[in-house]
């Protein structure tokens, strides 16, 4: 079994090479625009959110956020901010 700090470790190295690696993958798909690729990663990100959801025992919290105006309002705000900055991320790839 892996330390804590290895495993650390391991999900630092993971994500400096998929953030490394990202923009080739993106650019290989200039022929689509960005705003599509952004809507399909909302989209194909949202079923794999709710299963772990709903097998780490976290359901309630996950649909609380639909009940309480405010969360629900920061929760728009901030989405609107990460699509916002992969539009940008992504179109800056498509354009060199």
């Amino acid at each position: 079994m892996m330390s804590s700090q290895a495993i650390g470790i391991a999900g630092i190295v993971a994500a400096t090479v998929t953030w490394g690696v990202s923009p080739l993958y993106y650019a290989q798909l200039g022929h689509i625009p960005p705003f599509e690729i952004v809507v399909h990663r909302i989209f194909w990100s949202l079923p794999p959110i709710i299963i772990y959801a709903l097998f780490t025992g976290r359901r309630e919290r996950f649909f609380e956020v639909g009940r309480d105006r405010r969360k629900l309002t920061a929760m728009c705000f901030s989405t609107l901010a990460i699509a916002s900055n992969w539009f940008v991320f992504i179109y800056a790839i498509q354009i060199g």
